[in-house]
């Protein structure tokens, strides 16, 4: 493997960090809405979160989806490195 592709592979991979934050603050938004706006609790799950909005009549389950979308764009990135750690690529 080139040292042009192996780069480039792992600045998509320093991608991570930047989902999780992301993913970070949805959550922290949600348990905020819903603490303030919702049913005065902040569960430790977004979806437990949001779907209490939901039941006050505040939807805000378009946060939610972004959430679960970043989720899995985080479990693609694991399984690829999965497999590239399996061949040597971070070596």
């Amino acid at each position: 493997m080139k040292s042009t592709e192996r780069k480039a592979l792992q600045e998509q991979f320093n991608q991570y960090g930047d989902l999780r934050k992301r993913q970070d603050a949805i959550f922290q938004r949600l348990q905020g809405l819903n603490r303030t706006e919702g049913t005065g609790k902040a569960w430790c799950s977004a979806l437990e979160n949001a779907l209490d909005l939901l039941k006050c009549g505040k939807d805000y389950m378009s946060l939610y989806t972004q959430y679960a979308e970043i989720e899995g764009m985080m479990h693609t990135h694991m399984e690829y490195g999965q497999v590239l750690a399996k061949l040597g690529l971070w070596k």
